[in-house]
């Protein structure tokens, strides 16, 4: 991948770029369908390398062009992939709908997935699916299901419209990449004051035994800047358009998940974060000859120089 990431004008705070998932070769063309006719990606490059043992591999990254602060998702189509086996540390990614219901429709007509949505505590209003691969993908409405009147003022600015594959004419955005991590503190002094991200919003899910940590690339501060526990603060941060990195920690910590697949297998490989000059040139030193740094989980950053 390049060291170089545009555009300029994202350049200020940092964002985060991409995820980046392993994939046999065989998978492609089923990949570029599905995030093309049944979520409304573009494929934004194509791009080749040679792996150290000589092989070659295809980097095919998809986008939503429209939400320019959206991070793009990016295949690396490995020869020496043949299956693909789940990675701890990666849950998924997450799209921010203004009408889920809407778009699940729009989504099982083209052929995907959906058994539906449910409000999920006070966590959202969400459901499940899959690409071809079996990466995870959540759609999560902007507002909670009992807030109809900003929903409609949202879906009216957005454009709502059956024939588009997510029922929409404005892009969505990738809301969330979403990891798991064990050291609350380790993990929230790297984002934070390593990398230079924000804590947006903090969830607890008593009920299953975990919170949801949030984080972006921004200098906003959410409704209720002094309680980031506060519910106020959760709608708003599904509204951003920006993606933010949705963390969650086991509540009593716990061993440190696996963070890489075994030879032969794709997975999760890492995520890629844009930083500015500056930025990139305090934490340079630290990077190794990939431009890739381990953050205290174990999970591998591609650190990007934005233009």
């Amino acid at each position: 991948m390049d060291m170089d990431s545009p555009p300029a004008e994202e350049a200020s705070q940092g964002r985060l770029a991409e995820v980046n998932l392993v994939v046999p070769p065989a998978h492609l063309a089923e990949l570029e369908n599905y995030y093309e006719k049944l979520l409304g990606m573009t494929r934004v490059s194509s791009l080749e390398r040679t792996t150290p043992d000589g092989q070659t591999s295809q980097h095919v990254t998809f986008g939503y062009t429209g939400s320019p602060e959206s991070c793009a998702v990016t295949f690396l189509a490995c020869p020496s992939a043949t299956s693909i086996a789940a990675v701890a540390v990666y849950w998924k990614i997450g799209l921010s709908l203004e009408d889920v219901d809407a778009a699940g429709l729009a989504y099982k007509q083209n052929g995907g997935g959906w058994s539906g949505a449910d409000q999920f505590l006070d966590v959202g209003y969400l459901g499940h699916t899959a690409d071809p691969s079996g990466y995870c993908i959540e759609f999560l409405q902007t507002t909670f299901e009992d807030n109809p009147a900003v929903r409609e003022e949202r879906k009216r600015a957005a454009g709502m419209a059956p024939e588009r594959p997510l029922a929409q004419r404005k892009d969505p955005v990738v809301g969330q990449i979403t990891l798991k991590a064990s050291d609350v503190e380790k993990t929230n002094d790297f984002y934070t004051n390593f990398l230079g991200m924000k804590l947006l919003c903090i969830e607890p899910v008593t009920p299953y035994g975990f919170e949801l940590y949030f984080y972006g690339f921004t200098d906003e501060n959410p409704p209720v800047p002094g309680n980031l526990k506060d519910v106020k603060n959760r709608e708003w941060t599904y509204q951003r358009p920006y993606t933010t990195l949705e963390i969650q920690f086991q509540i009593g910590g716990g061993a440190v998940p696996d963070t890489d697949h075994a030879p032969g297998q794709g997975g999760f490989d890492s995520i890629s974060v844009c930083l500015p000059g500056g930025k990139y040139a305090a934490i340079e030193d630290e990077l190794d000859e990939d431009g890739c740094i381990r953050d205290p989980n174990g999970i591998k950053v591609r650190v990007l120089k934005c233009k």
